[in-house]
């Protein structure tokens, strides 16, 4: 494909919880907050196997 590989991964990642042909139409606020949360508590190796919310949290501690 023509998008960069961290798009790719995302738009993976978003494809796992609505597959191909899904109605977006359908999505409910809820549905789109799960998802968020899901991304948001993995893990990455760029940050040091942290997730992004535990980076975001500890920030906001200082």
């Amino acid at each position: 494909s023509f998008q960069r590989g961290s798009n790719e991964n995302w738009n993976g990642l978003i494809r796992r919880e609505f597959k191909k042909g899904y109605n977006f139409n359908l999505i409910t606020e809820l549905d789109l907050l799960e998802v968020v949360n899901k991304i948001n508590n993995m893990s990455r190796e760029i940050f040091n196997w942290k997730s992004s919310q535990e980076l975001f949290s500890l920030e906001n501690r200082k």
